[in-house]
């Protein structure tokens, strides 16, 4: 994090969470320049980028910016794959105990998250929601994925049914399945 002010030159402050009250003394915001991986979010690189924290009064004005490589396990075919995933967002918090009152009174347009007062704005964690919320629904390897190792029981290479009487054979992928029975 860099802190920008009238009269300080910008300092190192590492990405851990900052006082509300803190901020609120810091005309220019802070800002944070981030080259690691977070402890909540498993990476294959280290996440890069950036985040800004300004104090309005009644609202944090958060944005930032930042990417990294994740590793997936796709759902057709079982390999795993790599997934670039990024974000550039801004994103207004309300600081208060409750939402305004009157219409007129909200700086904001529609519902948001909320923060105490007295509370600490986490860039980490607010960096680790904004990644979180770029992974794919469906995680497909891509349009080379060969799909299921086999798509009936005629294909796969069968594993011998040890409850069968007669010696049948089952299909592999649900050879893990029939364990938990």
């Amino acid at each position: 994090m860099t802190q920008r002010g009238p009269s300080h030159p910008p300092q190192a402050v590492p990405l851990q969470p900052i006082p509300l009250q803190q901020l609120r003394l810091m005309p220019q915001g802070c800002h944070w320049e981030v080259d690691q991986h977070l402890p909540a979010l498993t990476t294959l690189t280290p996440v890069r980028g950036t985040i800004t924290a300004l104090h309005g009064g009644s609202v944090l004005e958060v944005s930032g910016e930042a990417h990294t490589i994740i590793t997936l396990c796709c759902d057709r075919c079982l390999r795993h794959y790599n997934q670039p995933i990024a974000f550039k967002e801004r994103e207004p918090l309300w600081i208060g105990e409750a939402e305004p009152s009157e219409p007129d009174d909200d700086p904001l347009d529609g519902p948001c998250e909320r923060l105490d007062p007295q509370g600490s704005f986490d860039p980490a964690h607010w960096l680790f929601e904004q990644l979180s919320l770029q992974w794919p629904l469906r995680n497909h390897c891509g349009p080379d994925c060969p799909g299921p190792a086999s798509w009936g029981t005629h294909d796969a290479a069968p594993i011998p049914d040890p409850a069968s009487q007669d010696g049948a054979a089952i299909d592999p992928r649900w050879a893990r399945l029939r364990e938990l029975r």
